[in-house]
């Protein structure tokens, strides 16, 4: 018996753009870390280069199956 993950699971996070010192927008960065029938255990390893706090969301990639958004972490 495998266990997978039955649906996909983004990560979304902003990321500043040169401009942002300047005065302009933060654009919206998303990835899926762990896609539907990834194997359960799973490990994934994210580095992100921020001189500041910042948040990561995490969303079902897929919103019609779930509630979209599980969690935010700072």
């Amino acid at each position: 018996v495998n266990d997978v993950y039955p649906f996909s699971i983004d990560f979304c996070w902003k990321a500043a753009t040169c401009d942002t010192q300047n005065g302009g927008d933060e654009n919206q960065q998303s990835t899926v870390v762990f896609p539907m029938g990834n194997p359960i255990p799973s490990v994934k390893e994210l580095t992100f280069c921020k001189s500041e706090a910042f948040s990561v969301d995490v969303f079902y990639a897929d919103e019609v199956q779930r509630q979209p958004k599980i969690c935010t972490y700072m």
